[in-house]
């Protein structure tokens, strides 16, 4: 009887893990569909707009945005601009070379031009679960001809144990 009690404990433990990182990666899926599909975003990747990052990703924008890692690439595979919010000192610095090269290894190839691709993957900052989207117009026209966006926030142990009541 102990066993089985202590395997149903088990069992819920394991469903409200699951269900908060379906949630964390669904609001990450919904933040990176915001940006690929944007007319701004779209004009960035083409280069017809430099000032794309001087004018919406301002101090603090990982903060209020609750993302930790930020990435535009171009049609041609190129970062054109990454971040990260090391999750220890909240500084955003550049992106470390290998997590960079993790991302843009994400595969876009058999996903919809409103869709997006998710999941999770470890970094040297711990888990990371990502999203990532084909650029778009605002109308939804033009995917997938000037790049993508991809998003993460690092799954941080202590606070993930708290949300999930573990």
């Amino acid at each position: 009887q102990f066993e089985q009690l202590e395997r149903a404990d088990h069992e819920r433990d394991l469903l409200r893990v699951r269900g908060s990182l379906r949630s964390i990666s669904e609001d990450v899926a919904t933040r990176v569909k915001d940006y690929a599909h944007w007319d701004d975003t779209y004009r960035y990747l083409a280069g017809g707009y430099p000032r794309f990052l001087a004018d919406n990703i301002a101090d603090g924008w990982f903060a209020d945005y609750n993302v930790d890692v930020l990435m535009f690439v171009d049609r041609d595979g190129r970062a054109l601009w990454s971040r990260v919010r090391d999750p220890e000192t909240a500084a955003v610095v550049s992106t470390p070379p290998a997590l960079r090269e993790q991302l843009r290894g994400v595969n876009l190839s058999n996903v919809g031009a409103e869709d997006s691709v998710n999941g999770v993957f470890w970094t040297a900052y711990g888990p990371l679960v990502y999203a990532a989207a084909h650029a778009s117009r605002s109308d939804g026209s033009g995917a997938t001809s000037n790049g993508f966006v991809v998003m993460g926030r690092f799954i941080r142990v202590e606070a993930f144990s708290q949300e999930t009541q573990l």
